[in-house]
């Protein structure tokens, strides 16, 4: 997925309420007649200021997509170098996190154990359907 699609469709609510604001005050500054010059002032102000708060946002966006695909290289590690969390929800999931990646390589050490006990104690040929007719793979 692209990343600026992504970022786009992560702010919905907030280009809806932006949107929103200029058609109110479209409607206001019509109802008022004022000049269209006035109008048009302020509205390249408000786009200026957004422009500059949209490059912010999508930069923050973009370097936390970035360190997370770094990190998705790194998933094979016992413990993830993840960021700090930047909220409660991010703590939440940092915390999962963590939590399955100790019971997967606690569940890892169990099935490696298991097949080394089972390689043990079954040869190849007295596999359940090694030797049976019509059961070849």
């Amino acid at each position: 997925m692209m990343v600026l699609p992504a970022y786009l469709a992560r702010q919905w609510k907030l280009l809806l309420l932006l949107a929103g604001c200029l058609g109110i005050c479209s409607a206001i500054f019509y109802l008022y007649n004022l000049p269209l010059e006035a109008v048009g002032y302020a509205y390249v102000l408000c786009l200026a200021l957004g422009l500059v708060l949209f490059a912010l946002g999508y930069g923050r966006f973009l370097r936390r997509h970035r360190e997370l695909e770094r990190l998705l290289l790194q998933v094979r590690e016992q413990v993830l170098p993840l960021p700090p969390p930047r909220g409660l929800l991010e703590e939440d999931y940092q915390t999962l996190l963590q939590a399955l990646a100790k019971n997967r390589s606690a569940w890892a050490a169990t099935a490696r154990t298991m097949s080394c006990k089972t390689a043990a104690w079954t040869p190849c040929s007295a596999s359940p359907c090694g030797n049976m007719p019509g059961f070849s793979f």
